[in-house]
């Protein structure tokens, strides 16, 4: 005999930012012809979700923007008692979507060389984030090191992150130089000695 003591509701796992809706909460199981109503608080709103007449495994509170989220989730059937978390046994899900991780930016292969009054680019954009992040100091024109700075933008900082750092920090430095540039010594050109015979007079 089921019992709506057999329901639980847990949080996806290992979800990140995709730029789409990802159902991040799955209840179940759930009753045949009921209704499942996820909601959640998302930049200072109330968000609601309905399923009705589904029954099973029940995914829902489809959420597009990386962070951590509060999910409300009830179950209400004609056969049953309504079925909600938020009590000490069930407690409300805490969902999350993590950042997408972009590469952070690599200093050119090639060798720089000083060049008289040229600036050189020492580290260039990925196209594929191209706006998502700028580049500072990747620009120089004298020899020597010089340290670029990648910052993802504010627009994008809540939904993407830089790969192999903290998910808060907004910025990576990229070591790079210029080369210093060789001189070519002169070649002198030094005639043998010569020797002239005197027959005659002075």
């Amino acid at each position: 005999q089921f019992t709506m003591d057999e329901v639980k509701a847990e949080a996806m796992e290992d979800l990140t930012y995709n730029k789409g809706k990802q159902n991040t909460v799955m209840v179940g199981p759930v009753p045949n012809g009921s209704t499942v109503t996820f909601t959640w608080q998302e930049n200072g709103e109330t968000k609601t979700e309905v399923k009705e007449n589904v029954s099973g495994t029940v995914y829902g509170a489809a959420i597009t923007n990386a962070g951590a989220y509060q999910v409300h989730v009830k179950i209400e059937n004609d056969g049953y008692a309504d079925w909600e978390t938020g009590s000490t046994a069930q407690p409300d899900v805490m969902a999350k979507i993590g950042k997408h991780p972009i590469p952070i930016p690599k200093a050119v292969t090639n060798t720089l060389t000083y060049t008289p009054n040229t600036s050189q680019t020492g580290v260039v954009e990925d196209p594929n984030y191209r706006g998502v992040y700028e580049l500072s100091d990747n620009k120089g024109t004298n020899a020597g090191p010089y340290t670029a700075t990648a910052t993802i933008l504010p627009a994008y900082q809540n939904n993407y992150c830089w790969e192999g750092q903290s998910e808060t920090a907004v910025s990576a430095e990229i070591s790079w130089k210029i080369e210093k540039r060789g001189v070519t010594l002169p070649e002198f050109q030094f005639e043998p000695e010569q020797r002239v015979s005197y027959s005659g007079e002075w």
